[in-house]
């Protein structure tokens, strides 16, 4: 039996969810730490579970999804929290058909604002693999 813990969001109580009931569903699981790197005390980081369809809305909440990981890294900066939810809303208002071309505007965001691998904070690092790893999941679940 597969199995996932996460922690309940409402209780911080350990959750385990039987993955075998969902094998036979055209959804897909996606699992990211609510922490957004905002603090490192520990208390804050929950795990979100989530599930999405592998049809055209897949597409969107996965590359939605992936664009919220990011912003949660830099949220602690206005300037980057809202060029982020510019960046969100650009995805939601675009049509089925072309919603893979949002990577190459997401690459070229990140290019643009976070080139820098170097760079202080360390945001840079960050953001590259998230979109590194996202961008491979989405490759094997929607190509």
């Amino acid at each position: 039996m597969s199995e996932l813990n996460v922690n309940d969001t409402d209780n911080n109580d350990s959750v385990t969810v039987d993955l075998d009931q969902y094998k036979d569903m055209d959804w897909d699981l996606l699992v990211s730490s609510g922490n957004g790197g905002g603090s490192s005390s520990g208390d804050d980081v929950k795990d979100i579970l989530q599930f999405i369809p592998r049809n055209d809305d897949g597409k969107r909440f996965h590359i939605l999804a992936t664009i919220e990981m990011m912003r949660k890294v830099v949220e602690t900066d206005p300037e980057f929290d809202n060029l982020f939810k510019k960046l969100l809303d650009k995805v939601c208002h675009t049509a089925p058909e072309i919603l893979h071309l949002r990577w190459n505007d997401i690459y070229r965001f990140c290019l643009h604002h976070f080139g820098n691998i170097d760079e202080e904070n360390g945001w840079s690092r960050q953001i590259l693999h998230i979109y590194n790893s996202r961008i491979k999941q989405y490759n094997a679940l929607f190509k």
